[in-house]
Protein backbone atom coordinates (compact mmCIF):
# COMPACT_ATOMS: atom_id res chain seq x y z
CA UNK A 1 0.00 0.00 0.00
CA UNK A 2 1.14 3.42 -0.80
CA UNK A 3 1.73 6.33 1.90
CA UNK A 4 -1.60 7.91 2.88
CA UNK A 5 -3.06 10.97 1.42
CA UNK A 6 -4.43 13.65 4.05
CA UNK A 7 -6.91 16.03 2.50
CA UNK A 8 -7.86 18.53 5.37
CA UNK A 9 -11.51 20.41 5.49
CA UNK A 10 -11.35 24.41 3.88
CA UNK A 11 -12.48 24.83 7.47
CA UNK A 12 -9.20 23.72 9.47
CA UNK A 13 -11.19 21.79 12.17
CA UNK A 14 -8.77 19.11 13.10
CA UNK A 15 -11.72 16.49 13.42
CA UNK A 16 -12.51 17.41 9.65
CA UNK A 17 -9.95 15.89 7.92
CA UNK A 18 -10.28 12.66 4.88
CA UNK A 19 -6.83 9.89 5.24
CA UNK A 20 -7.28 8.16 1.77
CA UNK A 21 -4.64 4.91 1.38
CA UNK A 22 -3.97 3.35 -2.14
CA UNK A 23 -3.85 -0.17 -2.42
CA UNK A 24 -1.96 -1.00 -5.96
CA UNK A 25 -2.36 -5.01 -4.89
CA UNK A 26 -6.17 -4.53 -5.28
CA UNK A 27 -6.57 -1.20 -7.61
CA UNK A 28 -8.46 0.45 -4.50
CA UNK A 29 -9.16 3.35 -2.47
CA UNK A 30 -9.99 2.84 1.05
CA UNK A 31 -11.04 6.21 2.93
CA UNK A 32 -10.73 6.88 6.57
CA UNK A 33 -13.09 9.25 7.92
CA UNK A 34 -12.62 10.45 12.13
CA UNK A 35 -16.14 11.02 13.56
CA UNK A 36 -16.72 13.66 15.81
CA UNK A 37 -17.44 11.49 19.70
CA UNK A 38 -19.03 14.70 21.11
CA UNK A 39 -17.74 12.87 24.81
CA UNK A 40 -18.05 9.97 26.68
CA UNK A 41 -21.48 10.63 28.00
CA UNK A 42 -22.85 11.58 24.55
CA UNK A 43 -21.44 8.36 23.57
CA UNK A 44 -23.37 6.54 25.90
CA UNK A 45 -26.84 8.17 25.87
CA UNK A 46 -26.49 7.07 21.67
CA UNK A 47 -25.46 3.54 22.50
CA UNK A 48 -28.11 3.48 25.44
CA UNK A 49 -30.47 4.65 22.26
CA UNK A 50 -29.41 2.27 19.79
CA UNK A 51 -29.75 -0.65 22.65
CA UNK A 52 -33.65 0.29 23.27
CA UNK A 53 -34.95 2.41 19.99
CA UNK A 54 -32.45 0.19 17.88
CA UNK A 55 -31.24 2.63 15.73
CA UNK A 56 -30.37 6.82 16.32
CA UNK A 57 -32.16 8.54 13.78
CA UNK A 58 -29.25 10.43 12.91
CA UNK A 59 -26.71 8.47 13.06
CA UNK A 60 -22.91 9.75 12.94
CA UNK A 61 -21.85 12.20 10.05
CA UNK A 62 -19.29 14.78 9.93
CA UNK A 63 -18.07 16.93 6.32
CA UNK A 64 -15.08 17.52 4.97
CA UNK A 65 -15.21 19.83 2.23
CA UNK A 66 -12.08 19.70 -0.03
CA UNK A 67 -9.70 22.67 -0.27
CA UNK A 68 -8.97 23.90 -3.80
CA UNK A 69 -5.74 23.45 -3.29
CA UNK A 70 -5.49 19.69 -2.38
CA UNK A 71 -7.56 18.87 -5.34
CA UNK A 72 -4.78 17.92 -7.86
CA UNK A 73 -3.75 15.35 -5.51
CA UNK A 74 -7.01 13.75 -5.19
CA UNK A 75 -7.30 13.61 -9.13
CA UNK A 76 -3.61 12.25 -9.23
CA UNK A 77 -5.31 9.26 -6.23
CA UNK A 78 -7.88 8.78 -8.30
CA UNK A 79 -6.01 8.60 -11.76
CA UNK A 80 -3.93 5.80 -10.14
CA UNK A 81 -7.31 3.30 -9.64
CA UNK A 82 -8.38 4.09 -13.30
CA UNK A 83 -4.48 3.79 -15.10
CA UNK A 84 -4.54 0.33 -13.46
CA UNK A 85 -8.12 -0.56 -14.06
CA UNK A 86 -9.08 -4.27 -15.16
CA UNK A 87 -11.56 -5.18 -17.85
CA UNK A 88 -14.20 -6.81 -15.23
CA UNK A 89 -14.24 -3.89 -13.06
CA UNK A 90 -14.43 -1.04 -16.05
CA UNK A 91 -18.03 0.37 -16.08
Amino acid sequence: MDDPEYFECECSHPGHVLRFIYDEENNEIYTEVQLSSGGIFKRIWNALKYVFKGEVGYGVWDCTMIRKKDVPRLINLLEKVRGHEVPDRAN
